[in-house]
């Protein structure tokens, strides 16, 4: 189980080691401007068009991908999937509902935590060394989505006790993400902009150097934090990326719907 979240409910969120849960008082940037609307009825909005039946399978269209699940070859999580994490009132489930590639899709839904943490997610450990170039992501659709302290979507850990991380997620509807090297001064939190409705593509890139990286955020294509920014440390040679819902203390449900994750190592 991952326990690294913290609730940010100013400016910028900071994530703590698993030992200390304490906030930082040096994050990063102000996130203030990121939104992101889900008040529109996005279940039946995908944002992109739906492939039909007949074409070409998204995980054939990525023959050398280290690592591919457009979810539809299952009717449960595969087991290609290194880590499936559920805690407290949480599934992560194989669905039909408008899928980016037909004809499934994964679905996180936490329940209403108001004096716990769920979590419904799945994570896979990818090989990445220096000189080499991790891409990671999937398309994503907020179902339901409520206001609520800091939760994450999807995220990056390059280390055994997962307080070396990258994370996207959001406060309050603002979509963030944070870059934590475990270090009092080592957590950035840069805020960004997300499509108001319906599905679209996330993708971390993540390029390795040494025992240090640089990161960049994607969305459909275009950078969502200005472009590289330094990354956390990659203390071993392989991360662990995670798709999925971890929240806390919210009053009401959470559900996210994930199609397409690959992982391509260059």
């Amino acid at each position: 189980m991952r326990w690294w979240l913290a609730l940010a409910l100013c400016e910028a969120c900071l994530f703590p080691s698993l030992d200390d849960f304490s906030a930082s008082p040096d994050a990063g940037s102000d996130a203030s401007d990121a939104t992101f609307d889900t008040s529109a009825d996005v279940a039946t909005d995908t944002g992109v068009d739906v492939m039909a039946d007949a074409a070409p399978k998204f995980c054939a269209q990525h023959p050398l991908a280290f690592f591919c699940d457009d979810f539809d070859q299952a009717t449960s999580i595969s087991p290609a999937w290194t880590t499936v994490n559920q805690v407290g009132d949480a599934s992560m489930t194989i669905v039909q509902d408008m899928p980016v590639s037909a004809p499934n899709i994964a679905r996180s839904t936490v329940g209403a935590t108001p004096n716990a943490s769920g979590e419904a997610s799945i994570g896979r450990h990818v090989n990445v060394t220096s000189g080499k170039t991790l891409s990671f992501g999937a398309a994503l659709r907020a179902d339901a989505w409520p206001a609520g302290p800091y939760a994450s979507v999807a995220s990056i850990y390059t280390d055994q006790t997962h307080a070396v991380a990258l994370v996207l997620g959001y406060n309050n509807k603002s979509p963030l993400l944070t870059v934590d090297d475990d270090s009092d001064s080592g957590t950035s939190t840069y805020g960004v902009t997300l499509p108001l409705s319906g599905w679209f593509r996330f993708t971390f890139v993540l390029a390795v150097s040494g025992s240090t990286s640089t990161i960049d955020l994607l969305v459909d294509g275009q950078t969502a934090i200005g472009g590289p920014k330094p990354g956390p440390p990659i203390p071993q040679s392989y991360v662990t990326c995670y798709i999925g819902i971890y929240a806390t203390s919210y009053t009401q449900p959470i559900t996210w719907s994930f199609d397409d994750a690959y992982a391509e190592v260059n």
